[in-house]
């Protein structure tokens, strides 16, 4: 069967708010609006992936399937009955879901299509993965080699023997993210020229390890280093994690070198502006704030978490640190500070890296591929 390059695709994102997955699927939705194709994006409720869906041109449509997980039978009911309302105007397509939870609970609905794709952004327990994929779809997307062996490997063989598991690593519009100028990029964002920049692209929560890039500050202060660490991103469920970390800035006094940026709309012009990137999280798919720093050569300290080990090799493309070594980061954010030729041959062998393998158009053409092979 020759393959239907013309069906809708339907991006299905998993949250209002913006995560990693959410910008590919947006990203996604605009690259094949661009190349021509039919494509529209659904969302359970208005918010920042509504507005960001939006403010590119996309056809954009709230669908409240975030219910389908709500204790109330009621809302599940109502939410089921929306969605397959939904499903049935589309009538043909591809179906994207970008969540395997999401997948999972809107699963009964799907069952049967030959069309579906379930992406795995992040890393889950093995028992997570042979819940959502106990059915699984015609084929499941991981961000990373690392998920796509995960995958595989929590499923029941009997499930994995014929189950469509392809790793399509995550990529960087590199005509976005390309390096530029320090000073021009702080004036830009009100931010001070002589210190050190320490950042952090991250949505809030404890998993991200802001509290670890907090205390690698105290370290680098304490050793009479010039700097300062900015958090950007918002608590993806309000619950109080932002005031905790103001709390332990204040309590180690550092709350006139900490600052909390909240949501970034301009993110390319924030790495420009910092000179080192840090993550230092206990879960992960592979992050696109690393990728983007590597594409505007800014060196990256992270912890060795899922997919990236697959962008950083340590001492060579970046450093990997554990995720609570607060000393550890402070070190080698040290070694950095006070060695130019150390920062620009990371920065320069992370961004040949990032030219070679990880660059958008090749991502788009690779998920297309993926699209068009689906019968």
């Amino acid at each position: 069967m020759q393959p239907d390059n013309t069906a809708p695709v339907i991006e299905m994102l998993s949250a209002s708010t913006l995560g990693g997955g959410e910008l590919v699927g947006i990203g996604l939705a605009e690259s094949l609006k661009d190349r021509g194709r039919t494509t529209a994006v659904w969302v359970p409720k208005k918010g920042a992936a509504f507005s960001e869906s939006m403010s590119r041109g996309l056809k954009t449509r709230v669908v409240p399937y975030g219910r389908l997980r709500s204790s109330n039978l009621f809302l599940q009911l109502a939410s089921l009955l929306q969605l397959e309302q939904s499903r049935r105007k589309q009538k043909r397509g591809i179906f994207h879901i970008h969540e395997p939870y999401l997948y999972q609970s809107a699963s009964r609905l799907f069952s049967g299509r030959s069309r579906v794709i379930a992406h795995v952004h992040i890393e889950n327990p093995p028992k997570v993965f042979r819940w959502c994929f106990r059915r699984p779809p015609s084929c499941i997307i991981t961000c990373s080699k690392h998920l796509a062996t995960r995958v595989r490997e929590s499923l029941p063989e009997s499930v994995a023997v014929n189950c469509n598991i392809l790793a399509a690593p995550n990529a960087v519009d590199t005509g976005r993210f390309t390096p530029g100028d320090r000073a021009d990029s702080r004036s830009l964002l009100n931010l001070p020229q002589g210190t050190c920049g320490v950042l952090m692209i991250a949505n809030l929560a404890p998993h991200k390890g802001q509290v670890t890039a907090i205390r690698a500050l105290r370290n680098l202060l304490d050793n009479g280093r010039d700097v300062e660490c900015w958090i950007a991103g918002t608590e993806r469920k309000p619950n109080g994690y932002l005031s905790d970390l103001k709390s332990l800035a204040k309590k180690l006094d550092l709350a006139d070198r900490v600052r909390f940026l909240g949501h970034c709309d301009n993110p390319e012009t924030l790495l420009n502006a910092c000179d080192i990137l840090v993550l230092p999280s206990t879960k992960e798919g592979l992050p696109l704030s690393i990728l983007e720093a590597q594409a505007t050569k800014r060196p990256v300290i992270a912890s060795p978490t899922a997919g990236i080990p697959e962008v950083i090799t340590h001492g060579t493309t970046g450093f990997l640190i554990a995720h609570d070594d607060y000393r550890g980061y402070a070190k080698m954010i040290e070694s950095l500070i006070i060695s130019p030729g150390l920062y620009d041959e990371i920065s320069n062998n992370a961004y040949t890296q990032i030219q070679q393998h990880h660059t958008w158009d090749s991502y788009v053409d690779r998920i297309i591929g993926i699209y068009d092979s689906l019968e």
